[in-house]
């Protein structure tokens, strides 16, 4: 859904952010989220269907500061979820 009180990266203190989304260890099914602008409390409010996932798979959400200038994105926070512990109607919750 989003992310809560991430550091300020941007100049003015807000950042444009996106998450991206993969199984840890491939490549085939990364995805990422539209940009949020100007907030350090993002919601995407995104939904995906991830197939080929076994219970021993970890999905790894990493959030970006879209940067339009020199340097492209950069990373603001990160987390994973072990496959294992999702729900099979999916997951809903918090990842600290």
């Amino acid at each position: 859904e989003g992310a809560r009180d991430l550091r300020s990266a941007d100049i003015g203190g807000l950042s444009n952010t996106y998450c991206e989304v993969h199984v840890l260890g491939r490549e085939e099914g990364k995805f990422r989220t539209t940009v949020v602008d100007d907030s350090l409390n993002p919601v995407w409010n995104f939904a995906r269907v991830m197939g080929n996932i076994s219970s021993a798979d970890r999905i790894v959400f990493t959030v970006y500061v879209h940067d339009f200038g020199v340097g492209g994105a950069r990373v603001v926070g990160r987390a994973e979820l072990r496959a294992m512990d999702i729900p099979s109607l999916g997951f809903d919750g918090e990842i600290p």
